[in-house]
């Protein structure tokens, strides 16, 4: 199975411009900050309003979650799970499953990834991540 090689990548500033590929990245880089864990969003369907989507990173090792970011555009949320389904699960832009090997900074990480970016399963996605030793 192939490694893909994932840049490392900081969150923008405030009032910086970004788009879906640049968020997956730095999304990434946050779950291989943590050695092995979860990354996780989806829309809230229950809050008022505009969508809004949070993304928790999951620390496995210390049994920790956090909120990393609070997004409220729906529209660059599919753009980011297109790029995940698209470019890390081998074109599953809509929904799926892949089990992929990442490398950053030389560490391979073991990932599986599920992706729902349809309306009737919802929009949500699920990475577990874990080294390879």
């Amino acid at each position: 199975m192939e490694t893909i090689d994932v840049p490392e990548t900081t969150f923008p500033r405030e009032g910086e411009k970004f788009d879906g590929v640049a968020l997956a990245d730095a999304l990434l880089t946050s779950l291989a900050k943590t050695g092995g864990g979860i990354l996780q969003a989806e829309q809230d369907l229950k809050a008022q309003g505009p969508a809004t989507i949070i993304w928790e990173l999951e620390n496995l090792d210390r049994k920790s979650k956090e909120v990393i970011m609070t997004q409220c555009n729906l529209g660059l949320f599919r753009n980011v799970l297109a790029r995940f389904g698209h470019h890390y699960m081998g074109g599953h832009v809509f929904n799926g499953y892949a089990l992929r090997f990442l490398c950053q900074g030389g560490q391979i990480y073991r990932c599986h990834f599920y992706l729902s970016n349809g309306g009737q399963s919802g929009f949500w996605i699920r990475i577990y991540a874990s080294k390879v030793e």
